[in-house]
């Protein structure tokens, strides 16, 4: 389960950086053509979908019927090869398909935050407000208020980018409050083995 976990915090952190990148090729190249956008987000949705897959050559090969990284990197390539060879098809939808992911994104930290409600985390409200933000960000691109594409594309790649960090932020976060919880059961459980040892010996 451990070594689970190191790989799913791995994969989501290799997808709030791609999706950083992203945010940021939108804010600097707003008035570039969406073909464009569209072409590199091929080649991104490419190298996750390579990612992926290495990943389950190399260490999810002895879990049987429990690990989707192949059929995930084959989906990832999939897609990044449509959005590379037919981009003009795919850049009328994009900015749709961006806000859509903003909303999704809000909705996985309102999981987030009851996660950290039940674990009893105190700052599980700042990731409600999170996912409260981003939900507001992702209708708002969605009603498109603004009068050029340009700033649409502007916002779009903020509010990705801010909700990408904030997640990369929240999981090392989560990750290291999960290590330090296991490191101390690992030493009250060495210092139970040792009350033992002494107990029998007195006996």
């Amino acid at each position: 389960m451990k070594t689970a976990a190191k790989q799913l915090r791995r994969s989501i952190v290799i997808a709030d950086i791609a999706l950083i990148l992203l945010g940021f090729l939108l804010i600097a190249f707003p008035d570039q053509s969406a073909t464009l956008i569209c072409r590199i987000i091929g080649i991104l949705l490419c190298v996750m979908g390579v990612i992926r897959a290495i990943v389950y050559f190399a260490g999810e090969r002895h879990i049987v019927l429990g690990s989707f990284a192949l059929v995930q990197g084959a989906a990832l390539i999939g897609f990044g090869l449509l959005f590379a060879i037919h981009p003009e098809q795919l850049a009328s939808i994009l900015i749709l398909a961006l806000a859509i992911s903003l909303i999704v994104s809000g909705v996985m930290k309102l999981q987030y935050a009851i996660d950290f409600a039940r674990l009893h985390i105190r700052v599980w409200w700042l990731q409600l407000l999170s996912a409260a933000a981003l939900i507001v960000l992702g209708i708002v691109a969605l009603a498109n208020p603004f009068e050029t594409a340009s700033a649409l594309m502007v916002y779009t790649g903020i509010s990705i980018a801010c909700g990408a960090i904030w997640d990369l932020v929240s999981i090392l976060w989560l990750g290291k409050q999960i290590d330090k919880a296991a490191a101390l059961l690992k030493d009250r459980g060495a210092q139970a083995d040792a009350i033992d040892v002494d107990y029998e010996d007195v006996n």
